[in-house]
């Protein structure tokens, strides 16, 4: 039997957790080969590459309270891994994970996710002061220092 490979995922490190290190991260040029790297792999393989990483520049969907969210070790709910920002109540020993997911930080993310504008989605909210304005005014915080 002759096997084959159909998509190809890659799955960059996010420095995030107790002991994060940026600098395993990869940089904006690394980030622009590993794009050059995926639209190779599509046009040349009949296959389909994803890559999941912080703050692409082509991102401009994202699933951050849509189709995941993260829990923290301390109970706090963020709206993805990469996104680290949660407010206090926003904690499944306080509340249910559906009235979390009811919020209006949480519907905000998602309709974030929705305008399909390049650049503009939650992981970018530490480069974004409208973002974390908006987090903010929701109630939201960083839980990450």
């Amino acid at each position: 039997t002759q096997l084959r490979c159909c998509a190809i995922s890659y799955s960059c490190y996010v420095p995030i957790g107790r002991d994060p290190h940026p600098e395993w991260q990869i940089n904006y040029i690394e980030s622009e080969q590993l794009d050059g790297m995926v639209d190779f792999i599509h046009a040349n393989f009949p296959m389909f590459p994803t890559v999941g990483r912080n703050g692409t520049s082509r991102v401009n969907d994202c699933a951050a309270a849509k189709q995941f969210m993260h829990i923290l070790p301390t109970g706090q709910v963020e709206t993805c891994p990469f996104v680290q920002w949660a407010a206090p109540e926003f904690n499944v020993g306080q509340k249910t994970i559906l009235e979390i997911m009811a919020s209006p930080y949480f519907n905000y993310t998602r309709k974030l996710g929705d305008r399909g504008v390049t650049g503009l989605t939650p992981c970018h909210a530490p480069n974004l002061k409208t973002l974390q304005t908006d987090f903010s005014e929701l109630g939201a915080k960083p839980t990450v220092h």
